[in-house]
């Protein structure tokens, strides 16, 4: 991949406006074996493998090779490398803590005005129901706040301060 941003940072320089020296990029892209498939995209295209022009005079290419079992060989390397993906992705998701009625939370301002000296959290606010999709029914414990809203992702809970634990 190194390679091909290089070769694309060359071209990106040069201002020519000449299809033709765009052609050894496309067909080294064209190429270049996928980390999903684990085939180029010229094998699952027509069957071939494909090559570098330079290499292509230096040595005979194989036989084509039968394109439906390379695709479904690429059908099931796509499957695993999802399955890989999604375990990566979710173990770096923060853990979804279930907030209980009672509990006391604050919730970002999606909606802030322009200052950035505004608050960046509106609350504090207590939970009075646990709704459907993670979303709560909160109540407002400052004043000039709507006294009740549904909302879901709640930013952060606290345990209950002095000042509202009567």
């Amino acid at each position: 991949m190194r390679t091909l941003k290089d070769h694309l940072a060359v071209i990106a320089q040069n201002q020519s406006r000449v299809w033709i020296t765009k052609l050894e990029l496309q067909c080294t892209i064209n190429s270049t074996k996928s980390k999903a498939t684990g085939f180029s995209p010229l094998e699952l295209l027509i069957g071939k493998l494909g090559s570098v022009p330079a290499v292509e005079r230096m040595c005979v290419l194989s036989n084509p090779i039968d394109r439906d079992t390379i695709r479904a060989y690429a059908v099931i390397r796509m499957t695993e490398q999802s399955s890989k993906n999604k375990e990566r992705f979710d173990s770096k998701c923060a853990k979804l803590k279930l907030l209980q009625p009672g509990d006391f939370v604050v919730y970002k301002d999606a909606q802030r005005s322009s200052n950035k000296l505004d608050p960046k959290y509106l609350g504090p606010y207590q939970i009075v129901k646990t709704l459907d999709n993670d979303r709560y029914e909160l109540r407002s414990l400052s004043p000039g706040q709507k006294k009740n809203r549904n909302i879901s992702r709640i930013t952060y809970s606290w345990l209950v301060p002095q000042q509202y634990a009567e």
